[in-house]
């Protein structure tokens, strides 16, 4: 989604505000520059931004430099030299140069920008990804911000890889760019799997009709989003390689991802040894988590959960099999709760089992096509808040 003019001004004066004081002529200048922008066929929104709070940072840095330089000339010619503001204006190139501002949050002169933010949607402010069912994003106040992970939990073949599939299906809806990492899949088997989430066909369906399933892949193109499938399986299977394979991606067509799906942690190895697997899977959620904040995308991915789970009618942080202190690092977890007769029906429930910033103990009905790759709201499509599960914090 494209912001409009006055929606982009605004995210990139509040990232501003986080800097010292430019100079006079900046902000005119940005303004007329992304005016132009605007104008350009373009919907990579996030990717813009970025690169005007650079050129404004290199325009700032510039600025400093060249009045430290007339300092110089000023000492040479008339024998005046003012240590303290040479001192203050290096300084202030160093900061801009370095960009240390976007770490830090200045309680009181940032208010104002951050009341009138609220007056926004997160979505149009493209500070959100939308999943697209609309109880979960009602639940998520919009979605999964961007720099935040969901997990999604669940018994084995209750379909995790499915339910990251529609997530893709949904955010190339939005006309949003996706990388899709899969450490256990081929590549070949998700990219098929996204077609079927894309052409609502079977492989059964789409192998007898595929003039039909070609015409339904083609008209998602017109919604301007993308996805890569990249294939990192075994010693490959790192964060540093995640990390690798999409600066590639970025050098060769400038695609800034919005949303990374990694299917799944519990396949990937970190670049420690330790004693017990669960302390190496922690750091790889964390690392994926602190990967998706610095490139600001939202991040999904999975996490298996205990045999005894399959049984249970509701699923929760306590059933996590592969390692506890994923729950801790995670800023949403879904659990995928199925009984067998809900699985006849073609039905499943989605738990909120945990979001940091929004309701958690929220129970989702879905319709569930795992054939199709399609997951739709069922019910009242509002959703049912649920007590906590024994020994289970509510957060």
């Amino acid at each position: 989604m494209v912001p409009s003019l006055p929606v982009w001004q605004q995210l990139i004066t509040d990232r501003l505000l986080k800097q010292p004081p430019l100079p006079s002529d900046t902000e005119s200048a940005w303004r007329k520059l992304v005016g132009k922008l605007c104008t350009l066929p373009t919907d990579d929104s996030q990717y813009i931004t970025d690169r005007v709070i650079l050129w404004v940072r290199d325009r700032a840095f510039e600025h400093a430099v060249i009045k430290a330089a007339e300092l110089v000339d000023r000492a040479k010619a008339q024998g005046i030299r003012d240590y303290d503001a040479a001192r203050g204006l290096i300084n202030e190139a160093l900061i801009f140069a370095a960009g240390d501002g976007e770490n830090v949050v200045r309680q009181f002169p940032e208010q104002q920008s951050r009341l009138s933010q609220m007056a926004y949607h997160p979505v149009d402010l493209n500070l959100k990804i939308a999943t697209l069912l609309k109880p979960l994003d009602s639940a998520l106040d919009g979605g999964l911000g961007r720099g935040e992970m969901c997990v999604w939990a669940g018994p084995p073949s209750r379909g995790k890889t499915a339910s990251l599939v529609c997530m893709a299906k949904a955010s190339l809806l939005q006309g949003h760019h996706g990388i899709y990492v899969t450490c256990e899949s081929t590549k070949d088997v998700i990219a098929h799997r996204v077609d079927r989430a894309i052409s609502r066909m079977s492989r059964v369906e789409m192998r007898s009709n595929l003039t039909e399933a070609g015409k339904r892949i083609a008209t998602f193109e017109r919604f301007g989003g993308s996805l890569t499938v990249i294939e990192l399986i075994g010693k490959q299977a790192t964060v540093d390689n995640i990390r690798h394979a999409v600066e590639r991606l970025k050098a060769s067509d400038g695609t800034h991802p919005d949303v990374v799906f990694v299917d799944y942690p519990g396949e990937m190895r970190s670049g420690h040894a330790y004693s017990e697997r669960r302390h190496e899977l922690a750091e790889i959620f964390r690392d994926i988590r602190a990967y998706g904040k610095e490139i600001q995308a939202a991040i999904h991915t999975a996490t298996q959960m205990n045999r005894g789970s399959l049984s249970r009618p509701v699923v929760g942080m306590s059933d996590i099999a592969e390692c506890f202190e994923i729950n801790a690092i995670t800023d949403v977890m879904i659990g995928l709760c199925q009984t067998q007769e809900e699985s006849n029906e073609h039905l499943m429930r989605l738990f909120i089992a945990k979001s940091k910033e929004n309701e958690a103990r929220f129970i989702i009905p879905v319709k569930w096509r795992p054939e199709i790759m399609s997951m739709i709201a069922a019910g009242n499509g509002n959703g049912e808040l649920i007590a906590s599960q024994p020994g289970e914090t509510v957060h």
